[in-house]
């Protein structure tokens, strides 16, 4: 008989952002990939806490966990990802941010890359870059451009298999922010990094005000490392099928190049 398929452990290190966390719960759930769980650490408000004890409570899941940590430990992001970490029952981890939302394809792709390449860690070089206020997503590509090495990866979306002995750093620069490309450096490092290009639709990250980054870095990135993509009518009609899936503000403008709005998307049942 075939090897059983690794677990996957989904971790989601949250605080206060109860509408995202739902929403990265329903990526999860969504996902086509088994077996899975998905473990969610909080040092949050004691409301927050409640309202996810709630919500889980309501869907009544068995992998689903959450692990509550001490509000007044003054835990850094770096540290709850620790914590996520040694929580896991995985064979395999997945990075799992409250505020990104991914297809349900997402985790199946990136373990059968991880799998054919024979790799420690599998990465995108794709994503699509969602601007909230402006209502504006643009499909990143980071391995478009001079970039080598891991700064070809975004380290958002790290799949790795577990017992590498890699962690988030706790103190220090990049404990507060900039701790998942610390652990991808880390992870460069130490195995093999797959990377998977061409998969951009398979994950969101939204840019709505709250996250680690200000406006300035995401609009550089979408700058810099905008995709060259063919604004095919294939294309066009890939991303509308994809885009279904996803909640998000409507209407919005794609773009997929540095030549401006691909088109205009109303929202699943609309045209434009």
């Amino acid at each position: 008989m075939p090897d059983p398929a690794p677990t996957v452990s989904c971790l989601t290190a949250t605080k206060d952002r109860l509408a995202h966390l739902r929403g990265a719960i329903r990526c999860y759930l969504d996902q086509t990939y088994e077996p899975r769980e998905m473990v969610i650490a909080t040092d949050g408000s004691p409301w927050f806490r409640g309202a996810v004890r709630r919500h889980l409570a309501e869907l009544d899941r068995d992998d689903i966990r959450l692990v509550e940590l001490d509000e007044g430990e003054g835990l850094t992001l770096g540290a709850v990802r620790n914590r996520l970490l040694d929580a896991a029952r995985g064979e395999i981890l997945c990075q799992w941010d409250d505020d990104d939302l991914s297809h349900p394809r997402r985790l199946a792709a990136q373990v059968a890359h991880l799998q054919a390449e024979g790799a420690d860690a599998c990465v995108l070089n794709d994503q699509l870059h969602f601007f909230q206020e402006s209502r504006e997503l643009v499909w990143v590509d980071w391995a478009n451009g001079p970039w080598e090495g891991m700064l070809r990866a975004i380290p958002g979306t790290l799949l790795m298999r577990a017992g590498l002995g890699v962690r988030y750093p706790e103190e220090g620069p990049h404990a507060r922010a900039g701790e998942d490309s610390a652990l991808l450096a880390d992870v460069w490092a130490r195995g093999s990094v797959a990377e998977l290009r061409g998969a951009g639709d398979l994950s969101v990250y939204t840019f709505h005000g709250g996250n680690t980054f200000d406006e300035a870095h995401h609009r550089g990135i979408s700058r810099d490392r905008v995709a060259a993509l063919d604004a095919t009518p294939e294309l066009e009609a890939r991303l509308r099928d994809t885009l279904s899936y996803y909640t998000l503000a409507y209407p919005l403008a794609v773009r997929v190049n540095a030549l401006g709005t691909f088109f205009a998307y109303g929202g699943p049942g609309h045209e434009g």
